[in-house]
This record gives structure tokens, C-alpha cells and sequence, in this order.
């Protein structure tokens, strides 16, 4: 399963964490852009600031979630997400066809912050969306003009968990 089901979406706990946490360490009016935001369940969770989820058209639910959606494709080269103070790409990274164009593109877009996380286990033998593999080494070095400023491990996910604060 690669998206979160509207309905239950408070049931995929590791998930919603990371969300938490990044929202626990976003300001008021921040603007927060989420990339890849699946239905967009997070829009419920950054109540405080200005949410924008970028995904498939027709994926998010605005129906269903507060926030503005944006119908896009990470692969087009031409994509840009909007400026916002931070971004979330949550288990992005792997689906991407160019992972290091889509960090520039985020990174660029980014004044204050980005909360990344991908699997840090090798996937792409097991899961036929994911297109990359990374360890733990890989995922700062695509961010450049950011440092690492809190990361963890998040093993029920699979996954590693980052705070990249614009250097």
C-alpha cells in the first residue's frame, strides 16, 4: 500500500508522528508545503499555519482536509512547489525518478526548513513504487544550503526521520 486511506488515516501512526513533530516545530503563519501529501490528512494537523499539499490530481481530498491542494507531477522537470518557510517531504524521496532534482527543487523553495524521511533499508527489490534506494548518509548531502539540525531513527517504519535548517 502506498497511500494512506482517507478514512483511517489516524491508524498509520508512524506516519502521522512525523507530522506532529514537524508541526510542533512550525511557527504560526508559516507557510508549509507538503510534497507528495497523499489525501492530505496534515492539513488537520498544521491548523495554525498556511498549508499547501502538492500531489497527483485528484489525490488529496479537499473535500475532506483543510488547506489548498495543487495537482502536480514531481517528475516534470518543469515542476516548482511554491515558496514557503517549511516543507515536509515524507517518504517522497524514493518515488522519485531524479531524488536529487526534487531535493534542489524543495531546497530552493525552502527559507526555513525541511522534514525529509525515506526507508533506510534497501525497498526497491520489494516495493514496485519505490524507485531509490538510500542510507542514512545519503539524504543531508541532497539538501545543500542546509544542515542537519535534529534527525531520528523511526524503525517501525523502516524509515530515518530529518530537520534540515537552512544553513
Amino acid at each position: 500500500m502506498e497511500r494512506i486511506p482517507a478514512e483511517t488515516w489516524q491508524d498509520y501512526k508512524g506516519h502521522v508522528r512525523r507530522y506532529q513533530w514537524a508541526a510542533s516545530l512550525t511557527g504560526p503563519g508559516e507557510r508549509v508545503s507538503d510534497i507528495a501529501c497523499g489525501v492530505g490528512y496534515a492539513g488537520l494537523l498544521f491548523p495554525f499555519a498556511s498549508y499547501r499539499g502538492y500531489d497527483k490530481p485528484g489525490v488529496p481530498r479537499a473535500d475532506l482536509f483543510p488547506g489548498t491542494f495543487t495537482g502536480c507531477d514531481i517528475d516534470d522537470p518543469a515542476w516548482e512547489p511554491g515558496p514557503c518557510d517549511v516543507t515536509c517531504c515524507f517518504e517522497t524521496l524514493e518515488h522519485a525518478a531524479d531524488p536529487a532534482r526534487l531535493a534542489r527543487v524543495i531546497g530552493a523553495s525552502t527559507a526555513r526548513a525541511v522534514f525529509v524521511s525515506v526507508p533506510v533499508i534497501p525497498t526497491v527489490h520489494c516495493n514496485e513504487f519505490h524507485r531509490t534506494d538510500f542510507t542514512r548518509d545519503d539524504i543531508p548531502p541532497l539538501f545543500g544550503g542546509f544542515t542537519v539540525a535534529q534527525e531520528w531513527p523511526q524503525p517501525e517504519e523502516n524509515s530515518h526521520v530529518w530537520m534540515l535548517e537552512r544553513a
